[in-house]
């Protein structure tokens, strides 16, 4: 909660305890403390609960929102990771294919090399 969420809550907390002492002192001074069960602050009471809910509501949205943005981040690294290995993987792949295909001339210019000096002395 930020500090100028913190100081409303406050207010509303010292705004809501005075509300009840004074709605209490009057009522006592107008006749009688007041009869069990009879609830002079509900208006007072019913607005910072309203009040509460609202700010508790505004951080679950901040919350969520911030998920979500978390989550959106999260992806997009997932998604760059991904790539790189797939490019990564076709690099070595043509690597691969080229080694080989070295190999295969390799080895064909050392058959060949083999084979000459036979065919030289055949048809000599």
């Amino acid at each position: 909660m930020s500090p100028k969420e913190t100081n409303n809550s406050l207010k509303l907390m010292v705004c809501f305890v005075l509300f009840t002492y004074y709605s209490w002192v009057t009522y006592s001074n107008i006749c009688c403390p007041p009869p069990p069960g009879e609830d002079l602050n509900s208006k007072a009471r019913s607005k910072y609960q309203q009040e509460q809910l609202r700010e508790w509501s505004i951080e679950q949205q901040r919350e969520r929102e911030q998920a979500r943005r978390n989550q959106e981040q999260a992806d997009r690294l997932y998604e760059l990771k991904m790539r790189e290995l797939d490019q990564r993987s076709m690099d070595l792949q043509k690597a691969e294919e080229e080694c080989r295909r070295n190999i295969n001339m390799a080895t064909t210019d050392y058959n060949n090399a083999l084979v000459r000096p036979l065919v030289i002395m055949l048809f000599t």
